[in-house]
């Protein structure tokens, strides 16, 4: 197992370009536009956060079983795998690795049926039924197999907690830029940027939020200015990033966005089978 990012098969394997990410989405750009995919990566987000809370998972392992679900559809078509089915093990493998004890695929099974009707229609237009145990552990070797066995995840909360420690700006920093981490994970920074990146970049809106609301974040400026070896035009990559998706999701209904573009879905598949 890599100790650190930089040795490990996510840096190795998963670091990106936006021209490699643009090419994999443009696989379903037939039937799913760029928006519609956002609205279903936004939707399914939302829905593994949902199993989490239930499961009453760590925050690291619902973020882990977020970047699962992004690195299947990277390397898979919308119509390869039911996403409902994908979210559910996502959070099933994701919390094996996590090593947060033993969850029983049953228990899952179980959670996403109580999930899905909070979702309903939405999961069950696509879906139609609810899925089994069996379906969940098929699918575990399919997304595994997908990832190339890359199961070690790095988040920036590390890097996150440890800034805010350094620059004396936990009390006042640390809960605005952990919910801006939390949502990064709706974008493809993950596939873009180092944790430690993103944590800056999180850091940086959270001290714009806390200087907006009359909040100081001068303690935080100055460690910031101090730093070395930190490249402040990717830092500034980061935060435009944020900062674009924020814009993005204002836009979102998480009602008629995600129904429109699981109808395409369905669509799609039902012309698949029919072929």
């Amino acid at each position: 197992m890599a100790a650190n990012f930089w040795k490990g098969s996510q840096c190795a394997s998963w670091m990106l370009d936006e021209a490699v990410l643009d090419r994999a989405k443009s696989r379903d750009a037939t039937y799913l536009s760029i928006e519609s995919q956002a609205a279903l990566t936004y939707f399914f987000a939302d829905v593994i956060r949902a199993l989490g809370d239930e499961l009453k998972l760590r925050q690291q392992v619902v973020a882990t079983a977020t970047i699962f679900f992004k690195r299947f559809y990277y390397k898979h078509t919308w119509t390869s795998i039911q996403p409902y089915l994908m979210a559910l093990t996502c959070i099933y493998l994701a919390a094996k690795v996590e090593e947060c004890g033993p969850i029983q695929a049953r228990r899952v099974q179980g959670i996403g049926d109580r999930v899905a009707q909070r979702f309903a229609p939405l999961v069950l237009q696509l879906s139609g039924k609810p899925f089994s145990t069996d379906e969940i552990i098929e699918c575990e070797f399919f997304l595994v197999q997908a990832m190339d066995c890359c199961l070690i995840v790095f988040h920036p909360y590390r890097s996150l907690v440890e800034y805010t420690h350094a620059s004396s700006t936990s009390d006042r920093l640390l809960p605005l830029a952990w919910n801006v981490v939390n949502d990064s994970y709706k974008s493809d920074l993950c596939f873009l940027y180092p944790p430690y990146l993103i944590a800056l970049g999180s850091l940086q809106i959270a001290s714009t939020v806390l200087k907006e609301s009359g909040g100081s974040a001068d303690q935080y400026s100055a460690w910031f200015a101090t730093l070395v070896n930190i490249s402040t035009t990717e830092v500034m990559e980061v935060v435009q990033a944020l900062l674009d998706l924020y814009a993005s999701v204002s836009e979102y209904n998480p009602q008629t966005h995600p129904a429109a573009a699981l109808e395409a879905l369905a669509q799609e598949s039902t012309r698949l089978n029919e072929v």
